[in-house]
């Protein structure tokens, strides 16, 4: 992963790689889906096509908060979903400011891997696992 988004979480660092991410937003309107799992908020209108809206902090087990907060729309291979975060910290495109780890053994759910960044640890979150469970919702919701 060369170039990451960092944001904040209940005050802890995270970071995906910049280059799924279409758009940064500002707090949006969400329609509530019936029966949805307790980490979809509902979905929104972006760019005329409906799409989820992740609360990371109910999928992480992380405090609620009544902060207001940003959302992250991200592509991960045609999945396209907007991720609830605290605040967008930095976009680092310079590889020399992130110091990867080595990942851990069981690094945690929706965490692909750690790195360091002006010495605090920054989880990287897995796409992949993010838009596999949107993927499965919907095929819940289907059947």
């Amino acid at each position: 992963m060369e170039k990451l988004i960092l944001f904040s979480l209940d005050n802890k660092p995270f970071g995906l790689d910049v280059t799924a991410v279409q758009e940064i937003l500002a707090q949006v309107t969400a329609r509530k889906v019936p029966h949805a799992a307790v980490y979809i908020q509902g979905v929104f209108d972006f760019r005329g096509k409906i799409i989820p809206l992740l609360d990371l902090r109910t999928l992480l087990s992380l405090a609620k908060t009544s902060e207001r907060s940003h959302v992250i729309v991200v592509n991960h291979q045609g999945v396209a979903l907007g991720l609830i975060v605290d605040k967008v910290l930095a976009v680092i495109t310079d590889q020399e400011q992130i110091k990867h780890k080595k990942k851990r053994s069981r690094p945690g759910p929706f965490v692909q891997s750690y790195a360091e960044y002006k010495g605090q640890e920054v989880a990287i979150l897995d796409l992949a696992q993010l838009a596999a469970i949107i993927v499965e919702e919907e095929k819940t919701d289907v059947s």
